[in-house]
């Protein structure tokens, strides 16, 4: 098991968040942020991936490489939060779409079936006319 302070851990702990927010993001028509955060999740893969493979013993190079993608993913986090990009906000408004869309829904039906009574009323009428002549 990973450490908490572990920068692997970090990175993966960030990649989760991240790729939730990516979801929200579409949901929101931001590409431009989804695909910051697809970038920056890339761009954590590779580190850890290196790191994985060399079975690195901890180099300077790597260290500050990994610390440097952890503040740039921290950066994008934290405009997630500043644009309220969280899944308590979204499950709000999702709930709030499903239900504009219920009510669109019944005003439809609603609609058709006034239709329909209408067509049928006028049909029996042509019928009706149909019959006497």
């Amino acid at each position: 098991m990973l450490s908490p302070y572990s920068l692997a851990r970090q990175m993966n702990d960030q990649i989760s968040i991240a790729k939730g927010l990516i979801e929200i993001a579409n949901e929101r028509s931001d590409v431009r942020f989804a695909m910051d955060l697809t970038s920056q999740i890339s761009h954590l893969q590779v580190i850890l991936s290196d790191a994985a493979i060399r079975d690195h013993d901890g180099s300077q190079s790597t260290l500050a490489e990994s610390k440097a993608a952890i503040q740039n993913m921290a950066f994008l986090l934290n405009e997630a939060q500043q644009l309220e990009y969280d899944a308590a906000t979204t499950i709000v408004k999702l709930k709030d779409k499903i239900d504009n869309l219920e009510l669109e829904t019944r005003s439809i039906n609603e609609k058709s079936s006034k239709y329909g009574q209408i067509a049928a009323e006028a049909i029996q009428g042509i019928f009706t006319v149909s019959v006497l002549d």
